[in-house]
């Protein structure tokens, strides 16, 4: 597909704040500049909330203010950012589309992704059938009927990502989701953008709750408070392969050891020379989601603090 958002690993330099004066500087440097997005030009309180989600994300705020808007009052990613950020999640070896036909898109699609440890989960299927009967196709100004094919394909992954790894999009709908169901309230939806921060926001006498109104477009940002977290955030570190990889010279075990190890418990391991895909398996061998780093530390002798 074209028009896809390509996230690339590691962390940018506006995510390097190490304080809350930083922190705010930032925000108004990007508010004075023409060049982020309109709705964030002169309104810091909107950027913070772009840093504090881009920082949750681990992503580049820039992307994020690109790509968030508040549609009905609801934060919404746009659906290709969205798609984005789940093939950029390291919980995933691989993620394809599957034709419920067993031809084309046209049957109706759903998203299966491939855990490292080899078990397989999927999302909800999105056929012809659901999306006439939610009336989807048949409200003004849709895109069902424009560009169908990329419509079946961000539903079924944005509700991939809604049953099977929410965290992955902080629980937020896409915009033409919030569309779809028309102006309801998602309080749950906005909740989650400003959850994380509320203690500390609340100890410093910062606002956490974010207004929001329909604008004209009904595509505006305009939150007037931002919650912010007010404790150090942490400088760009090691990435997860640069991690692993530490600890396996300090163990004095070579790659391949490890590698075949890890294979011969049914993970699967990428090429060496597929940069991005070592970075998401070794994020997900760090993130304690199994037993693999007790049992490689009792059987290689490896260090993992």
């Amino acid at each position: 597909m074209s028009n896809e958002i390509t996230i690339r690993p590691g962390n940018g330099v506006l995510t390097a704040f190490q304080n809350l004066p930083q922190l705010l500087e930032v925000a108004d440097k990007l508010a004075s500049s023409t060049i982020v997005p309109q709705a964030y030009q002169k309104q810091p309180g909107n950027v913070l909330i772009a840093l504090n989600t881009a920082q949750r994300l681990q992503v580049d705020p820039l992307m994020v203010m690109q790509n968030l808007y508040v549609v009905y009052g609801n934060p919404s990613w746009s659906g290709q950012f969205a798609l984005a950020l789940l093939r950029n999640s390291s919980r995933y070896s691989k993620l394809e589309y599957v034709n419920l036909n067993g031809t084309d898109w046209r049957g109706g699609l759903k998203m299966r992704g491939y855990r490292w440890d080899g078990s397989v989960e999927e999302g909800p299927e999105i056929t012809p059938e659901l999306v006439s009967k939610a009336g989807w196709d048949k409200k003004n100004g849709n895109k069902w009927t424009e560009m169908p094919e990329q419509m079946f394909r961000y539903r079924a992954a944005s509700w991939f990502a809604k049953s099977c790894c929410p965290e992955v999009l902080l629980g937020l709908p896409t915009v033409d989701e919030v569309r779809d169901e028309g102006p309801r309230e998602m309080r749950e939806a906005r909740a989650s953008v400003v959850e994380d921060a509320a203690p500390a926001a609340a100890a410093t006498g910062l606002g956490v709750a974010a207004k929001a109104r329909k604008a004209d477009d009904g595509f505006r940002l305009e939150a007037e408070e931002a919650a912010v977290v007010d404790s150090p955030i942490a400088l760009p570190q090691m990435n997860a392969a640069d991690k692993v990889k530490a600890a396996l010279r300090a163990a004095k075990v070579k790659w391949e050891v490890f590698a075949k190890w890890l294979a011969g418990r049914s993970v699967t391991v990428p090429a060496a020379a597929d940069k991005e895909q070592l970075v998401k398996l070794c994020e997900w061998l760090l993130s304690g989601e199994h037993d693999l780093l007790e049992a490689a530390a009792a059987e290689l002798n490896i260090n993992w603090e």
